[in-house]
């Protein structure tokens, strides 16, 4: 029986083309896991009425998109728990503020549900409402629409974020460095 040695070495102690064969070797292994921007986005929706029944969404390629099929109705002090919940996320307080004087214009009355209609920008379709005083005229459907259009773009953008920061060579070095793997003098994972 033949006995050989083989040196291994922790991430940091590769060469620079090393350690590039290293990040390579984790990245095509990787799992993204973007359930952790998913619940913040349904969070801070429900914290203005939204109530998220299906979010689907494409990061990180060509025809990125985020679509949101949920139900819509009036939440007193919105603004407030977004401004509490999120009080530097200046484009969400903008769309919550935007809705909020959008609701205050019909008396506090709207309702809606929304359904995907398309892939590009995850637009979303506006149906049905409560309008208890008067018909839903088109420009106020039309605000609905560009507001809701607003928030799917902004869960685009904190999906893409999350998607972009695990993917980064800063968050790759960090996994591979905690799980402490290691590989051969080449990059080559032991």
């Amino acid at each position: 029986m033949e006995t050989k040695q083989i040196t291994v070495y922790l991430y940091d102690e590769l060469s620079e083309r090393a350690k590039d064969k290293a990040r390579d070797w984790y990245a095509n292994g990787m799992d993204i896991d973007l359930d952790f921007a998913i619940d913040d986005i349904k969070r801070m929706a429900s914290l203005f009425g939204l109530t998220i029944n299906d979010l689907s969404y494409s990061v990180g390629g060509y025809g990125d998109y985020c679509m949101i099929k949920g139900e819509y109705v009036y939440k007193k002090g919105a603004l407030k728990a977004i401004k509490s919940e999120a009080p530097q996320d200046i484009d969400l307080l903008e769309i919550v503020s935007a809705l909020q004087n959008l609701q205050k214009r019909h008396f506090y009355s709207l309702s809606s549900t929304l359904a995907p209609s398309g892939l590009r920008n995850g637009l979303t379709h506006v149906t049905s409402g409560d309008y208890r005083l008067f018909d839903m005229s088109d420009a106020t459907e039309e605000a609905l629409q560009e507001i809701f259009r607003a928030f799917s773009n902004w869960a685009e953008s904190r999906l893409t974020s999350d998607y972009e920061y695990q993917t980064s060579q800063e968050s790759i070095e960090e996994s591979i460095r905690a799980n402490e793997y290691t590989f051969l003098e080449n990059g080559t994972r032991f």
